[in-house]
């Protein structure tokens, strides 16, 4: 999902047949022809994607909290070396 949101991301950019800006200093071309009904379906399983790594990350904070306040084991001292 990592690898997927931002290559989704790309491509919508260029299915709309807008230029993929680099930080403000040049600006990559489109290869491919405007499509934009293909871009607006890239545009939503893009944001589903970035919605579900924000979903998993807060998941995975939550289950360290839970594993350090709740069930108290050394599974969060383990992974936090300032905790040792």
């Amino acid at each position: 999902m990592l690898l997927a949101v931002p290559i989704l991301g790309i491509l919508t950019q260029f299915m709309r047949g807008h230029p993929l800006p680099i930080f403000g200093l040049f600006e990559i071309a489109s290869p491919l022809s405007a499509d934009r009904s293909l871009a607006r379906s890239l545009k939503d399983v893009h944001g589903w994607l970035a919605d579900g790594v924000l979903i998993l990350a807060a998941l995975h904070a939550a289950a360290a909290i839970l594993h350090h306040w709740v069930l108290r084991d050394n599974t969060l001292r383990r992974m936090l070396p300032i905790l040792r």
